[in-house]
C-alpha cells in the first residue's frame, strides 16, 4: 500500500518521515518537538498505534506518569497487538508504586504473546525485586527459550541465581555469554558486582577493569571498581577513581560518600571531614554523614565533636533507630563523654556487620 502523505509545515511529508523525525527528536532529548511531531501523525491518522506509543514513552521518560498511562491506554484501543502497550502500562504502574497491578499487566502481556522479551524481562525483574526468586527464574528462563541470545535476560538470570546461592551457575552463564560476545561490557559489570558482593575483591577489580576497557564512561563500573579497591585496601587507587567520577558528576552523592570513606580509611581525616562538612548542606542522608563524621572525630580523639556527630546521626536516622533501639537508648544515656563515644563506636560497628550505615551499597542496575 502506498504511504499516505499530507501537507505539513515545511513541505509535504509522509507519516513514515514524520515518525522518523519524532524518533530523532527523542534520541536528542528534544521531547516537546517529539510530541508535537507525533501529534501531527495522530491528526492525520487517529489510529496510529506507533504515535500513541511514542507520545506515551516521551511522557514516561519525563516522569509524567498519568499522561503516559493515558496514551498507552489509547494505544490499546487502536490495535489488536496489545502486548507492547500492556507492557508499558505495567511499567507505569510500577513507577507509580503499584507492584501488584504491574505484575498483573506484565502477565497479561505475556499471555497475549509469550515471546515478547520486554514483558518477560519486566515481569522477571519485578519478581526478583520482590524476592520471588523461583518465579523470577522461571520467567527469565522462559524468555531465553524464545530469545536464547538475549544478553539482558542472561545477566538477569545470573543475578537471580546468585541471589539463590547458586554462585557457580551464575558465573557459568556469564562466561558462556562472554564466549559468544567478548564485548559484552554489561556481563563483565555483572561479574564485578557479583565478586564485590562476595568480597572477592581482586576478581571484582579485574572484571570492572575489563568492563571499563569496553565502556570507559560507565559510572556503575567506576563505582564498583572503587568499592573493590576499598575492600582490597587500595585506598589511594579508590580515591583517584572517585575524584575522577566526581569531577564529571559533581552532585553524585554515592561517589562522595565513598570518597569520604576512602579518605577516612586512608587516614586522610581532614580531607574526609572537609568533604562531609560540605555534604551536610545538601540535606541528604544526614544520618549517614553524621555517623561517619563521628567515626572520624573519634579517630582524631576529638571526643566532644565525635559525640555531637553521633547524636546528630541518631536524630537523623529514624528508621535505623527503630530497627536498632540501642542507639536511642545510648543517646539518652548519661555517661562520661569518651566512654559514650567508645560505646557508640562499638554499637555502630556491630550494626555495620549487618548493614552499611554509611549508605554506600554495591552499585546496581
Amino acid at each position: 500500500m502506498q504511504q499516505k502523505e499530507f501537507r505539513a509545515k515545511g513541505g509535504r511529508q509522509s507519516i513514515k518521515d514524520l515518525a522518523q523525525k519524532a524518533r530523532e527528536h527523542v534520541k536528542q532529548n528534544r521531547f516537546d518537538e517529539a510530541v508535537e511531531t507525533y501529534e501531527k501523525i495522530l491528526k492525520e491518522n487517529p489510529e496510529a498505534f506507533a504515535a500513541y506509543m511514542g507520545i506515551g514513552n516521551v511522557h514516561l521518560r519525563c516522569g509524567r506518569l498519568d499522561e503516559a498511562e493515558n496514551y498507552f491506554k489509547g494505544a490499546l484501543h487502536v490495535t489488536k497487538i496489545v502486548t507492547p502497550a500492556l507492557a508499558m502500562l505495567a511499567s507505569v504502574a510500577y513507577k507509580k508504586g503499584d507492584a501488584d497491578k504491574a505484575l498483573k499487566l506484565y502477565q497479561e502481556a505475556l499471555d497475549a504473546d509469550p515471546k515478547f522479551l520486554k514483558a518477560s524481562l519486566g515481569l522477571g525483574k519485578l519478581l526478583f525485586q520482590t524476592g520471588r526468586y523461583e518465579e523470577s527464574k522461571k520467567t527469565v528462563a522462559g524468555a531465553l527459550k524464545y530469545n536464547p541470545d538475549a544478553a539482558e535476560a542472561v545477566i538477569l538470570l545470573s543475578r537471580i541465581l546468585q541471589k539463590m546461592g547458586q554462585t557457580n551457575d551464575s558465573e557459568e552463564i556469564l562466561n558462556q555469554l562472554l564466549e559468544r560476545d567478548p564485548k559484552s561490557w554489561s556481563a563483565y559489570y555483572q561479574k564485578a558486582r557479583m565478586h564485590l558482593e562476595e568480597q572477592r575483591f581482586e576478581e571484582a577489580i579485574e572484571a570492572a577493569n575489563k568492563c571499563l576497557l569496553l565502556n570507559p564512561e560507565d559510572i556503575r563500573s567506576l563505582i564498583c571498581l572503587s568499592q573493590a579497591f576499598i575492600g582490597d585496601g587500595q585506598y589511594a587507587k579508590a580515591i583517584d577513581v572517585l575524584k575522577g567520577v566526581i569531577g564529571k558528576n559533581a552532585d553524585m552523592w554515592n561517589a562522595k560518600m565513598l570518597l569520604a570513606k576512602a579518605y577516612f580509611l586512608n587516614d586522610d581525616l581532614d580531607d574526609a571531614i572537609s568533604l562531609l562538612s560540605r555534604m551536610v548542606n545538601g540535606r541528604r542522608s544526614l544520618g549517614a554523614i553524621h555517623f561517619m563524621l563521628g567515626d572520624i572525630f573519634a579517630a582524631k580523639q576529638l571526643f566532644t565533636h565525635a559525640l555531637a556527630e553521633y547524636e546528630a546521626g541518631v536524630l537523623h536516622s529514624e528508621k535505623l533507630v527503630e530497627e536498632f533501639p540501642r542507639l536511642k537508648e545510648l543517646s539518652d544515656n548519661q555517661m562520661e563523654t569518651q566512654q559514650k563515644v567508645e560505646e557508640f563506636a562499638r554499637v555502630l560497628a556491630d550494626i555495620r556487620e549487618r548493614r552499611d550505615i554509611y549508605g554506600v551499597q554495591p552499585a546496581t542496575h
